[in-house]
C-alpha cells in the first residue's frame, strides 16, 4: 500500500514546509450572548434568550418499547377508523376487515405470553394462530394498477 512507503522523514519534510504556527489566536471563554434584533416589537411574555435555549433540553430521540410502538400503532388504527371508510359492522355480523382481525390476535398473544394460560392452551392457541394467519394471507389479493383510477 502507499502509506506503508511513507517514511517518518516525509512526514517531517511535510510539516517543516507548512509550519504550525506559534501563537494560536486566543478563542473566547464566553460565547456571545444569542440575541434577536428588534425582539421587543414582537410584544411576548419571554425574553430573546428564553426564546433561543427554550428546546435545550428537549429530548430528541430514544428508546422506543415494542408497548409504545403497539400503542402507537393501536391509536392510529381507531384514529383512521374514524374516518368512515370502514364498513359498519352494525350488529356484530359480517366480516371484519384484517387489521382488526390482527389487533385481535396480538392482544390474545399479550395474554398468553403473560403466563396467564396452561402450556395446553397455548400450544393451541399458537396452531390456531398460525392456521388464521395462512388463512388471512390466502385471502389477500394485489392492488392493480387499475384500482386506484376512477371509471368514466
Amino acid at each position: 500500500m502507499a502509506w506503508d512507503r511513507v517514511t517518518p522523514t516525509t512526514v517531517a519534510n511535510c510539516y517543516g514546509k507548512c509550519g504550525f504556527f506559534g501563537s494560536p489566536e486566543e478563542v473566547p471563554s464566553e460565547l456571545e450572548d444569542p440575541t434577536i434584533e428588534d425582539w421587543e416589537q414582537l410584544n411576548v411574555d419571554c425574553t430573546s434568550d428564553d426564546f433561543c435555549t427554550a428546546d435545550d433540553n428537549l429530548a430528541t430521540c430514544g428508546a422506543r418499547t415494542v408497548e409504545d410502538i403497539v400503542e402507537e400503532a393501536t391509536c392510529e388504527a381507531a384514529d383512521s377508523s374514524d374516518d368512515g371508510d370502514n364498513i359498519d359492522v352494525g350488529d356484530g355480523e359480517g366480516l371484519l376487515p384484517a387489521a382488526e382481525t390482527l389487533h385481535a390476535l396480538d392482544v390474545l398473544r399479550r395474554a398468553v405470553a403473560a403466563d396467564e394460560v396452561s402450556d395446553d392452551t397455548c400450544t393451541h392457541f399458537y396452531a390456531f394462530e398460525q392456521s388464521l394467519l395462512g388463512d388471512l394471507a390466502k385471502k389477500k389479493r394485489q392492488k392493480d394498477i387499475r384500482d386506484f383510477f376512477i371509471k368514466k
